[in-house]
């Protein structure tokens, strides 16, 4: 009788550490479908004046073979969020982006990568406005985006990005602005 009492203590104990251990994973996303993308944001430089250019790189590093679709205007694939700390995150106004592939029929860039390949684009922050105020001001700012990966079709020509997956940056980039 006490040995079966300690034995569902034991298997209650190890069904919570279990059920715990697989939310924390949900959570951070280690469970259910893994990540076929790897986005990393890293400025080009810590320090900017406020005359330049605010630059970053977007390292996408593949965790298996991924067909990457590239429109011509990265940002318009991206969700990017900037914040500054003791302000929080900072509202943006909506990006404008000129489309023209609808005019030309052009096709998206497709590039596949192998498992471990990467790929490093260049986008320009300064193209954003804030809603409060046009400028961006010195001081500290964080970058953090979301990619919108194209659907995983064998298709080579792509004119559509079909049902896109979404791709948080596991690293998100910190600059400053100095006057």
């Amino acid at each position: 009788m006490m040995a079966s009492r300690i034995l569902v203590r034991r298997i209650g104990s190890l069904s919570f550490i279990i059920l715990a251990s697989l939310s924390l994973m949900v959570s951070i996303g280690q469970a259910g479908e893994p990540q076929l993308l790897r986005l990393e944001i890293e400025p080009t430089k810590q320090i900017y004046s406020s005359r330049e250019g605010l630059v970053v790189k977007l390292t996408f590093t593949a965790n298996e073979k991924t067909k990457l679709c590239l429109a011509k205007d990265i940002l318009s694939q991206m969700q990017v969020s900037i914040s500054r700390p003791g302000q929080g995150k900072l509202a943006l106004q909506p990006l404008i982006i000129q489309d023209n592939s609808k005019i030309f029929h052009e096709p998206m860039k497709v590039q596949w990568l192998e498992s471990g390949q990467r790929v490093t684009l260049r986008a320009n922050l300064k193209r954003y406005r804030f809603v409060n105020t046009a400028q961006w001001t010195p001081g500290e700012y964080n970058v953090n985006a979301t990619f919108n990966l194209c659907e995983q079709t064998p298709m080579e020509v792509v004119t559509e990005p079909g049902v896109e997956i979404p791709v948080k940056a596991v690293q998100q980039g910190w600059f400053m602005i100095m006057i």
